[in-house]
């Protein structure tokens, strides 16, 4: 029987566990079987070679014969990050499933998730020297490449770049917007801004398409940033019949519509900031 490997935390139930266990599926760059929790300085490695490739789920409690015996430990999450406290750089995120599985024996069967890390490659002091390892498809922990190693790095300093990139361009939004107000300087200072102003997101949506496996990981963050695109798209559609009577004060509302483009558009401006706010302090959070 061919058991695939699951691809959530929670798709790893106990019924995957030893459908796996069952199935001799051999340990390789997706999820390694622990028997309980292992010395600091391997779960380092394991954990780092995750990150630097593609992520992978740790399952805490099969033995190397494919038991399923669980650990007694009750501590093993904290215990888990002990281990990873030190002699790793940088830190490693990881998360694990929000409760063990319980026994029948009264013992535990822990999985942990360590997603493909944005800030890679992730360092290990290992026999007295610092090194990058990377998770092979046996199953192993192995020494990255001269190649690898630079290419990481590489990637590393222009997801900064396009981070700092994606901040400036939502910061720009966030001042048109804030000038849309009609007690805004630049409002009082030009009457006519209002109704010119465009909210140009292709530059926006660049950016994302090339942060895209890293946003990905973030839902609220991407939420927050289709939240902006639209408002900015519903100003730019709303003053657009405007333009052509921007110079004639008397009628710059939507032809034959009931509603009034400029106050639209001003409501609309207020959610842009709202939301660039949001998106700016979430950009904050994410690790570098």
């Amino acid at each position: 029987m061919t058991s695939i490997v699951p691809a959530t935390l929670a798709g790893w139930t106990l019924q995957k566990i030893e459908e796996t266990a069952r199935a001799s599926i051999t340990e390789n760059d997706l999820f390694d079987l622990k028997a309980d929790l292992q010395t600091a300085e391997h779960e380092r490695k394991t954990v780092a070679a995750f990150a630097n490739s593609a992520g992978g789920f740790l399952v805490f409690g099969v033995t190397n014969d494919r038991r399923i015996e669980g650990v007694s430990n009750t501590e093993l999450v904290r215990d888990f990050g002990i281990h990873l406290r030190d002699k790793m750089s940088p830190s490693v995120e990881f998360r694990f499933a929000d409760r063990p599985h319980p026994l029948p024996n009264g013992r535990l069967v822990y999985v942990a998730h360590v997603p493909r890390s944005a800030r890679a490659p992730h360092a290990v002091y290992v026999n007295g020297a610092w090194a990058f390892l990377k998770r092979s498809p046996a199953g192993s922990n192995d020494p990255m490449t001269y190649e690898e190693i630079h290419a990481a790095f590489t990637d590393a300093n222009r997801r900064l770049r396009e981070l700092a990139w994606l901040k400036a361009e939502v910061g720009r939004l966030r001042v048109l917007a804030e000038n849309m107000h009609p007690n805004a300087p630049a409002s009082e200072a030009r009457p006519l801004s209002r109704i010119t102003t465009r909210f140009d997101i292709g530059q926006l949506r660049a950016i994302r398409l090339s942060l895209f496996d890293d946003l990905s990981r973030q839902p609220v963050l991407i939420s927050a940033l289709d939240e902006l695109e639209a408002h900015c798209t519903n100003i730019n559609e709303a003053l657009a019949p405007l333009t052509v009577f921007a110079l004639v004060p008397r009628d710059r509302s939507f032809s034959g519509s009931r509603h009034d483009g400029r106050a639209f558009a001003v409501s609309e401006a207020e959610q842009i900031t709202i939301n660039a706010r949001s998106i700016l302090a979430l950009l904050e959070t994410l690790p570098t």
